[in-house]
C-alpha cells in the first residue's frame, strides 16, 4: 500500500512538471456545461515603478480539486512578473510531497508576456481543494513606460492548453474564468509625509495639508538642515529650486525657504519655511549701553552719542568741574548749554555779593 501511495506521489509531480512545459489538454476549456467552480483574477490599480499584487482566486467548487493547470497572459511591455507566491499548496520542491496541501510549481516569461501554475494533491486524493480559496497571487512591476491605463491579466480558456482543472477522479472540471486588468498611472501625490529641522521648532506642527510654517533660532545657530519626505517615493523634492544638501547657512533675521514637491504626473506643491535668526545678543547690549550716554573713556573731547554733536571739555579747575560734567553725563547739546549759562551767571552773582 505505501508503495503505491508513493508511486502516486511520483505520477503527480511528474504531472505537475509536464504541466508547466506543455499545460494540460482539458476539455474543460470548450466544456458548454454548467461550470463547476469560477476562477477570478483580481482587478487592481497601482502607479509607476510600484511592485503590486495580484490574487487569483477560485469559489468553492462542486467538487474537489485534484490538480490544475494555468497558463495566465500580460502585456509584458508594461508590466513585469517579479514572483508567484503560492496560496494553496507548498512551493518546497524538496519537502512538499509530505505537505498535506500538495505541491505548488510556476514558471514565468517576461519575454513572451505569460507565466504558468500547476498544482497537484499528492496525496492521492485524500486532500483536494473544497473551500474558496487564493490558488496563488502573482507580484507585477509597473514598467516607466509611456503605456498607461488598463493593461488585461487574461487566462484563454478557448484554449486548450491554458487552463486545466481535474477532480479526484481525474475527470476534467468545467471553469468559468472571470480575467482581471492592472490599471497603471501615474500619481498625482505630491504631499510630504515629513518635515523637520536640525535646529528650531516648526510652527504650527507639520501636517501635509499645512504648507507655511516658521521656527527661530539662536544666534549661535549659522547653519540648519532640512530633512523632507515625500509621500510619495516616486515625487521629487527640491529645496529653493535646487536638490536638497545636508546644511543651509543662516543670516541674521529671517531666512525663507521654499520646498517643492514635484508628483510623477507634474502635480506641484510648495511648502514654505521662514526660519529666524536671532540678532547678536552682545552687539544688541553695546548698542543700548551707548544709547544711553555710556563711554568707555573720557579725553579732552567727546561725542554726545544722543544726538551726535562733539563737544569739547574745559579744563576742569574751580567752577568749571560742573561744567565738564554736565557735558560727560550725556546730555544734549541745548541743555547742556542751558546749563553752562546758569552755571556761569551763579559764579558772577556770587563773586559779585562777595
Amino acid at each position: 500500500m505505501k508503495l503505491a501511495v508513493n508511486v502516486i506521489k511520483l505520477m503527480a509531480l511528474a504531472l505537475l512538471v509536464a504541466v508547466l512545459v506543455h499545460p494540460l489538454k482539458s476539455e474543460a476549456a470548450v466544456n458548454t456545461s454548467a461550470p463547476d467552480l469560477t476562477m477570478t483574477i483580481g482587478n487592481v490599480k497601482g502607479y509607476v515603478g510600484d511592485t503590486v499584487d495580484v490574487p487569483v482566486k477560485i469559489n468553492k467548487p462542486n467538487k474537489g480539486i485534484a490538480a490544475y493547470g494555468v497558463e495566465l497572459n500580460y502585456d509584458s511591455s508594461a508590466l513585469e512578473v517579479v514572483g508567484i507566491k503560492e496560496g494553496y499548496g507548498s512551493g518546497d520542491t524538496a519537502a512538499c510531497s509530505q505537505n498535506k496541501e500538495g505541491c505548488f510549481w510556476s514558471s514565468y516569461d517576461n519575454s513572451k508576456g505569460y507565466l504558468r501554475t500547476a498544482w497537484a494533491d499528492t496525496t492521492a486524493g485524500d486532500h483536494p481543494i473544497t473551500e474558496t480559496t487564493t490558488l496563488f497571487t502573482v507580484e507585477f512591476k509597473i514598467k516607466d513606460g509611456k503605456k498607461l491605463g488598463a493593461n488585461p491579466l487574461t487566462v484563454d480558456s478557448s484554449n486548450k492548453e491554458s487552463l486545466s482543472f481535474s477532480d479526484v477522479s481525474n475527470h476534467p472540471l468545467n471553469v468559468e474564468v472571470e480575467n482581471g486588468q492592472l490599471t497603471t498611472a501615474k500619481s498625482s501625490n505630491a504631499d510630504l509625509s515629513s518635515l523637520q529641522l536640525s535646529n528650531g521648532k516648526l510652527t504650527p506642527a507639520f501636517s501635509k495639508t499645512v504648507d507655511t510654517y516658521k521656527a527661530s533660532v539662536a544666534h549661535s545657530v549659522d547653519s540648519i538642515s532640512i530633512a523632507t519626505k515625500a509621500e510619495d517615493a516616486h515625487s521629487t523634492v527640491t529645496i529653493n529650486g535646487k536638490p536638497a544638501t545636508d546644511q543651509y547657512s543662516l543670516e541674521t533675521g529671517d531666512n525663507t525657504f521654499k520646498i517643492n514637491v514635484q508628483a510623477q504626473d507634474g502635480t506641484s506643491k510648495d511648502y514654505t519655511i521662514k526660519v529666524t535668526r536671532e540678532k547678536d545678543q552682545t552687539t544688541v547690549n553695546n548698542q543700548t549701553d551707548s544709547g544711553k550716554g555710556t563711554h568707555a573713556s573720557t579725553g579732552t573731547s567727546q561725542t554726545d552719542s544722543s544726538n551726535g554733536t562733539h563737544v569739547k571739555t574745559l579744563p576742569k579747575t574751580g567752577d568749571d568741574s560742573y561744567i565738564d560734567r554736565y557735558l560727560n553725563i550725556g546730555i544734549g547739546a541745548v541743555t547742556a548749554a542751558i546749563l553752562i549759562t546758569l552755571v556761569i551767571y551763579y559764579r558772577k552773582k556770587r563773586m559779585t555779593q562777595d
